[in-house]
């Protein structure tokens, strides 16, 4: 499904393109696997093939995007195997994200993990299913930041961003995905957080990630590429 024409500045020209091409992923419109084709992106956004290839380059570094020599350019797709690998080391990394989020939370941090939390909800209650994608992954981005360490952080993102680009498609944009019920999952987290309980945060994101996890396991392979591709 191509990217919706939208005309970019030159100003921050990579960032828009670098911008609109990952929320493309995230919300669905580019499905994992599907082809990149340069030249027909830069003609849709009205920018340089060579402004286009700069942002294909950090998707590519940020994991969104696979590049291999003299094929090519697709969405990351990711096999079972690959799957599960993320989700035992995202399981690991968030864990300690979600904990130090607690134990190093500002009231400025509190604040805006509540509202983007409210925001997701409103989302979620609207079925506004690629805007529940975007809120949901700006709130798991902002408990990151707030775990204070920037090195976790980046870490996250490179690895969740393919995650959420790929399971999405199988899980979140199903009509019978139940988004408030996701949503919820988060509430226990933020709790915790704001009354700086380390323990109960960790505890709730447990039981988050298993509840995730179990729904897209139990997904169609729709999408999906063979695992020894």
């Amino acid at each position: 499904m191509p990217i919706a024409p939208v005309k970019v500045q030159s100003v921050t020209l990579r960032h828009q393109i670098v911008s609109q091409i990952r929320q493309a992923i995230l919300d669905g419109s580019l499905r994992p696997g599907e082809r990149v084709v340069e030249r027909t992106l830069a003609s849709g956004i009205g920018a340089s093939v060579t402004a286009v290839r700069e942002a294909v380059i950090q998707l590519e570094a940020e994991g969104l995007i696979t590049k291999r020599s003299n094929t090519a350019t697709n969405i990351t797709s990711l096999t079972d195997e690959e799957i599960a690998q993320t989700f035992a080391v995202r399981h690991t990394l968030e864990r300690m994200a979600v904990e130090e989020a607690a134990n190093h939370a500002t009231t400025a941090g509190i604040r805006l993990l509540k509202q983007l939390h409210a925001a997701a909800r409103e989302a979620a209650v609207a079925q506004d299913r690629q805007l529940y994608v975007q809120r949901d992954f700006a709130w798991h981005d902002a408990v990151w930041s707030t775990s204070g360490n920037q090195v976790l952080t980046a870490t996250l993102r490179r690895l969740v961003l393919p995650l959420f680009g790929f399971s999405v498609v199988q899980t979140v944009l199903q009509k019978d995905f139940d988004l408030i019920e996701d949503v919820q999952l988060h509430t226990p987290i933020l709790q915790a957080i704001a009354r700086k309980d380390a323990v109960a945060a960790v505890s709730a994101f447990d039981k988050g990630i298993r509840v995730w996890t179990t729904h897209v396991r139990e997904r169609p392979n729709t999408g999906r590429r063979a695992r020894h591709a």
